[in-house]
């Protein structure tokens, strides 16, 4: 079996021009064209370069959109500096290029074409860190997204039934709930993750096992958001009874709106995003889009429907609206109108 030597062409033997900073070339494109070309016209003395095998078989020149490869003897490995123009690289590095044994580059089993090693360029070690902090910052980040939703049903639900709540100790609660729980659930995660070699790989890009640490917590908030929605509306079917000023059918309409309304403030909308399909199957592309466009417009729907919609913030807008453009907005009172306003941000006006 053929031995594998290993050679060094020192990057001092390219022309000077090829450490240029890429900040003097008009761009990307031009610098690589300009070094393809001396590359190509670089001629070296025959026994610098030459290296033959045993049977005077070599690798041809070539340039690999980086770096210039002289010819190699067949049946070993050349090694230069990492180009210093790409973002990332660090040039005090080696680039390695393998010549086989018969005469021809080494190419990627997978794409087929000539490949040369650059991944001996970076820090691959640096840049699993920051992925994984990454993956688990987003994961924090989707935690505290649903327990906050959990917080305002939770909240809305004291106010309608158990109503004598201190707010700043249910706030304190709202707190701890809300960003401290998360905390809790990802770094146990992480640490029990991080442990295991398999779901470790890959920068923690694909789907764990320990994912369930996350996913039970989320679907018991989420059931209890719909216990708290049920509960709110029967107890404004128990206001709105028959028997009382409201006819039936509004007193219906009524709840029905106000369920609606409450549907994105409890992100019950989400209810169905934990259960995701298995990968390649027909309902991933449509999990993907439904995915995408419920927590995309979660915040969209809940700042129009209690923020841009409430009386006060209306009310609000429109006053300084007449103010700023007194002549173009209609001097009229709001209230007259549209009723008086709402003096407290838990009314909900349904």
């Amino acid at each position: 079996m053929e031995m594998v030597t290993t050679s060094r062409i020192d990057e001092k033997e390219l022309p000077s021009s090829t450490n240029e900073d890429l900040n003097e070339i008009p761009n990307v494109k031009a610098l690589l064209t300009r070094l393809y070309y001396e590359c190509m016209k670089t001629e070296k003395n025959a026994s610098e370069y030459q290296n033959k095998s045993g049977d005077g078989r070599q690798c041809p020149k070539t340039f690999d959109g980086y770096l210039c490869w002289h010819p190699t003897a067949a049946g070993s490995t050349v090694s230069q500096h990492c180009p210093d123009f790409v973002t990332g690289f660090d040039s005090t590095r080696l680039a390695y290029k393998t010549c086989l044994a018969d005469g021809t580059w080494y190419s990627h089993p997978e794409t087929g074409k000539l490949w040369s090693n650059y991944t001996t360029c970076v820090d691959i070690e640096d840049f699993e860190n920051w992925c994984v902090a990454l993956h688990v910052v987003l994961h924090y980040l989707m935690l505290v997204n649903y327990f906050w939703m959990f917080c305002e049903g939770l909240h809305l639900h004291l106010v309608l039934v158990v109503v004598f709540v201190k707010d700043a100790v249910a706030m304190r609660w709202f707190m701890i709930i809300g960003w401290i729980l998360p905390i809790i659930l990802v770094s146990v995660y992480a640490v029990i993750r991080g442990q295991n070699p398999i779901a470790a790989r890959q920068c923690w890009m694909e789907d764990s096992v320990y994912m369930w640490i996350l996913t039970i917590p989320v679907c018991i908030s989420l059931i209890a958001s719909m216990v708290f929605l049920i509960n709110v509306v029967r107890v404004l079917l128990t206001k709105l009874h028959p028997c009382s000023a409201q006819p039936a059918p509004l007193g219906l309409r009524k709840a029905v709106r106000a369920t609606l309304i409450l549907v994105p403030l409890f992100g019950l909308q989400h209810i169905l995003l934990p259960f995701r399909p298995d990968t390649g199957s027909p309902l991933e592309k449509y999990y993907q889009v439904a995915s995408a466009i419920l927590v995309s417009l979660q915040g969209f729907c809940v700042s129009c429907l209690f923020c841009f919609m409430n009386h006060d913030v209306i009310f609000a807008l429109w006053n300084l609206l007449s103010r700023l453009f007194p002549s173009i907005t209609p001097n009229m009172r709001w209230e007259s109108v549209n009723g008086p306003q709402a003096t407290q941000s838990r009314d909900v006006v349904v």
